[in-house]
């Protein structure tokens, strides 16, 4: 362990914790015992995943991880789908045991393309008591057009901080194309995080032609570019009920080292310890 942030992490128990009836894929487990040997930060973000049914697991997880030595610092992220529900003491419950931010999930099923739902959660979202009250974050897993459309809605949120998952869902292709750009200009215009990472799952089996789009998150926000490992790598792609294992091979130390190459010392610092700690550690 090091003094490294991973931002994006998930952990099922299923068997304690079922999953939604209703769910778009069915993970295998993946327990907090296995998440220590195989993520080398020391400080985490333990993000609800949208297969999860209520808080109970989230906030039991989180609860262990920042009890065990092996962390130093351990925030959550949970779904957005009922936060505006919560009252005050469930909020207060919530952000006790290390909830920071609120996520909005769009794609699966189609709604991600939906710009008025889209922009319908988010506005629900920054009304919710931990957002305007506790000043967590909302994040967003989003397809890239869609966040290329959304300027009018984040700037409407004033001071609340947007957290962009997965690569803005760029993909090698997406560099130079006009949505590409649309999106690093309300990136570097706006108060947005962007989480990089798995990279693989852009770039299947070439992990190197992700360079240009890391580089210009980095040289567009500097100071705002946070790192997700996407830990333990769930397959989604087989949909349904049955239980399907997390994707097989995937190197997230050599997706490091490439990562690394590609950046200053500086860059580096910032993206994997500097920015989370100034946006997590509080």
């Amino acid at each position: 362990m090091d003094d490294s942030w991973d931002c994006h992490v998930h952990c099922f128990d299923p068997a304690k914790f079922p999953l939604k009836h209703n769910r778009s894929y069915t993970p295998y487990p993946a327990a907090l015992d296995t998440l220590v040997n195989n993520v080398k930060s020391r400080n985490l973000i333990i993000t609800q995943a949208t297969v999860e049914d209520g808080v109970a697991g989230i906030q039991e997880v989180l609860e262990r991880a920042r009890a065990s030595p092996e962390f130093r610092i351990v925030r959550g992220t949970v779904m957005a789908n009922h936060i505006e529900d919560f009252d005050i003491h469930e909020t207060q419950r919530l952000h006790d045991v290390g909830i920071r931010c609120v996520r909005i999930h769009g794609a699966y099923g189609g709604a991600g393309s939906n710009l008025a739902w889209i922009t319908e959660r988010f506005r629900l979202a920054a009304m919710s008591i931990g957002v305007k009250q506790y000043g967590w974050y909302i994040s967003a897993q989003l397809p890239l057009q869609t966040w290329a459309s959304l300027g009018p809605c984040i700037s409407d949120l004033k001071d609340v901080t947007v957290i962009v998952d997965h690569n803005a869902s760029a993909q090698p292709s997406d560099f130079g194309h006009p949505a590409f750009t649309e999106f690093l200009q309300l990136l570097g215009a706006q108060n947005m995080v962007i989480k990089v990472g798995a990279l693989h799952r852009r770039s299947m089996g070439n992990i190197d032609a992700m360079r240009q789009i890391v580089g210009a998150f980095i040289a567009t926000a500097p100071d705002r570019v946070v790192f997700g490992s996407d830990w333990p790598h769930v397959n989604a792609s087989k949909g349904g009920q049955t239980p399907t294992p997390h994707l097989q091979g995937v190197d997230t130390a050599e997706e490091l080292r490439m990562m690394r190459a590609w950046m200053s010392e500086e860059q580096w610092d910032r993206v994997m310890r500097s920015n989370a700690n100034r946006l997590f550690a509080k």
